[in-house]
């Protein structure tokens, strides 16, 4: 669960990236925090990072989800469509009809998961109409990305609650409005403001396990 500090660490980078482009108020970080509480502190962090040297524009919390949800799959910059394609016909040069599981290890879930959805590697490999199964496979590609970019932006509870309607379950109580801890913005608001007068109060920084992100938060400690 990203921390209090994580989340104020985060929005005081965006603030001072885009300034006079996106306010870190109460609310703000209320809504913040609400909506990223299932993400781990360094994803966050790399992900904010991440998007301020890309973009000219502040990020909404569905790109910081989904540039979160890359950075722990390990894919910040996922295969195009042609280019997962040009990777299933090289394994299926290196590769045998009878050998799957050396082409799995090579080409990765997702591309996996379009090869079975079009009849499975034995009948890839050895199809006879390049073009068809190609003009097939970009388009299952497509729409398999798509899904999982709406699985990694949907909200824990959001996805359990639907489980739940689905199986004709009482909704109970419904999503949080925010999560444990955070009933009010006191929290959160103290690391990033501090309390008091004089020098600001500096909470313990967040500690993350991905290198390099920890330098590029110095010039924006809360």
């Amino acid at each position: 669960m990203a921390s209090n500090e994580a989340v104020a660490a985060a929005l005081k980078m965006v603030a001072k990236s885009y300034p006079g482009r996106f306010e870190a108020d109460g609310d703000t970080a209320r809504i913040w925090a609400r909506l990223l509480a299932d993400l781990d502190d360094a994803p966050l962090l790399a992900a904010a990072a991440h998007h301020a040297s890309q973009s000219k524009w502040p990020p909404s919390v569905a790109e910081l989800r989904e540039a979160a949800f890359d950075i722990m799959r390990g894919e910040v910059a996922p295969p195009t469509p042609g280019e997962a394609w040009g990777a299933v016909v090289k394994a299926i040069m290196q590769s045998s009809s009878r050998r799957p599981q050396e082409a799995r290890a090579t080409l990765g879930e997702t591309t996996w998961r379009c090869i079975e959805a079009m009849g499975g590697w034995r009948d890839l490999c050895l199809s006879e109409e390049p073009m068809v199964d190609r003009a097939h496979f970009l388009r299952i590609y497509e729409q398999v990305q798509a899904r999982d970019k709406a699985e990694r932006r949907t909200l824990p509870e959001v996805r359990a609650l639907a489980a739940r309607y689905a199986a004709g379950l009482p909704a109970g109580d419904g999503p949080r409005a925010l999560p444990d801890g955070l009933a009010d913005a006191g929290a959160l608001a103290s690391c990033m403001a501090g309390r008091g007068g004089g020098e600001r109060a500096r909470p313990p920084r967040a500690r993350l396990a991905a290198p390099g992100v920890e330098d590029s938060l110095q010039d924006c400690e809360v």
